[in-house]
């Protein structure tokens, strides 16, 4: 098989960092792949990190191709992703922002990636992150220095000063953005929403996974229920079984004695004619 390129998809979430890549290769390596990667299109859809940690740990990939929509091949690269990866917010924003590629009122298919691209207020939702966030994220995506969309996504400058900061001239945005505001007058941090925001979320997160965990106690409960009724039934089965091994011996032997009685009866009923013979001819 031709190696695969991959989908513009698969590159809306950024690599693993090195040392992650090489630890997964290390594990592909010892254990192999353990979830296959996902072609759509002829290209790779998801699983660009297990792709590249295959090649690193010199492993022959494991593929799958997924036959849907192109919405649905782009759901699926979220689901995966939101679920298999540990983003603060702010990670999500850029993420976000990567997805919509167009702004609200624009028609999709104005998307760099076709009539399957989200709108900025749905990608916002997907996300869980805000509308204001997105806007904002990708701000610092399209005007924004190197420098400065690095610094952002690693939580070293807030979203809110970032995209401020995205309105100046390359050179002067990474320093203006980590300057300190001239006076403290008790306003509140530029990025106290995305903090209140990444708390918000952690919250929720943790509530789900209590929900989660009280969900999965009930059917760890239901399946052990449902284990000590089939061993219940099963011991009474083989009750029955051997009751019938029992029975079936008995039920031969009142057959036998049956036919022994009705043989016992014709010859019981010939000697009572005999008998009556003979006291009719000693009466005679």
């Amino acid at each position: 098989m031709r190696q695969p390129k991959f989908h513009p998809f698969s590159e809306i979430f950024p690599l693993l960092p090195e040392a992650e890549l090489a630890e997964l290769a290390e594990d592909i390596k010892s254990f192999g792949l353990r979830e296959k990667i996902w072609l759509y299109e002829g290209k790779i859809l998801d699983g660009r990190n297990r792709f590249i940690a295959c090649q690193k740990a010199k492993k022959k990939p494991g593929y799958r191709t997924f036959k849907g929509t192109a919405a649905g091949a782009l759901a699926l690269v979220i689901s995966n992703n939101v679920k298999r990866r540990h983003l603060t917010d702010v990670e999500r924003a850029f993420v976000a922002a990567e997805v919509a590629k167009l702004g609200d009122g624009q028609r999709k298919s104005a998307s760099p990636i076709g009539e399957a691209g989200l709108t900025q207020e749905e990608a916002a939702k997907a996300f869980k992150v805000s509308k204001r966030s997105v806007e904002r994220a990708r701000k610092v995506k399209e005007k924004g220095s190197k420098a400065l969309q690095k610094a952002t996504q690693s939580g070293e400058i807030a979203l809110s000063k970032a995209a401020a900061a995205a309105d100046l001239p390359k050179l002067e945005q990474l320093a203006a953005a980590k300057a300190k505001p001239p006076t403290d007058d008790g306003a509140p941090d530029d990025g106290e929403e995305e903090r209140l925001a990444e708390l918000q979320r952690k919250r929720t997160e943790s509530l789900e996974r209590a929900v989660e965990k009280g969900a999965q106690a009930e059917i760890d409960r239901l399946v052990a229920e449902s284990r000590r009724n089939k061993e219940s039934a099963d011991r009474w089965q083989g009750e029955c079984a051997a009751a019938v091994k029992q029975i079936k011996p008995l039920q031969r032997r009142v057959e036998h004695l049956e036919r022994e009685n009705a043989k016992l009866k014709t010859e019981n009923a010939k000697l009572k004619g005999d008998l009556s013979a003979a006291k009719r001819e000693l009466a005679a």
